[in-house]
């Protein structure tokens, strides 16, 4: 939101405390939720605008099942490169479904076919590639891992309320077009 493209993050949290407080507010805190949350429950004078009325937002949060968060990481793949360190997912379900009816959000390098192993080693552990986060059903990430790549895949519930789980959605939200 700062006009410097190379702000610090000082920068970036006073432009958007500035546009909060201005008549482009509530645009601000539906764009960006987790962000205006966080700024209202640590600074004074900021605007209460009520993200309930954000239709994009809560359009995106009806979409997620999500009473229950779980970290899914599965092996690696000895085919692939790729996977050398396994892979990580997050995975939102609810209460009384089956897993596996759940949505996963993951985050995958764009890799070249070209690299070796070395090369890819090297610029995956100092962050060279470009990335995407990718949403899909969890039954298809068990066929795809369990079934055909015969990996293990060890699901973690984790003890986070409703609240801290829609925390983790709005930023999922604001990084949607990341």
């Amino acid at each position: 939101l700062s006009s410097n493209k190379n702000s610090t993050p000082k920068e970036e949290l006073e432009a958007t405390i500035e546009l909060l407080k201005s008549n482009q507010g509530f645009d601000v805190s539906c764009t960006f939720p987790a962000r205006y949350e966080f700024i209202k429950s640590n600074f004074n004078d900021i605007p209460s605008f009520d993200l309930n009325t954000c239709s994009e937002l809560n359009k995106y949060l009806k979409s997620f099942p999500k009473d229950k968060l779980s970290i899914v990481f599965t092996s690696e793949y000895t085919n692939n490169p790729s996977s050398a360190f396994g892979h990580i997912m997050l995975l939102f379900s609810n209460e009384n479904e089956p897993l596996e009816i759940g949505d996963v959000v993951h985050f995958a390098a764009k890799t070249s076919t070209d690299d070796n192993f070395l090369k890819y080693s090297y610029k995956g552990m100092t962050g060279q590639y470009n990335g995407y986060f990718i949403r899909e059903p969890f039954f298809k990430k068990i066929y795809e891992y369990n079934t055909l790549e015969q990996r293990y895949m060890y699901i973690y519930t984790l003890d986070f309320t409703k609240e801290e789980i829609r925390t983790i959605l709005y930023h999922l939200y604001e990084l949607r077009k990341a």
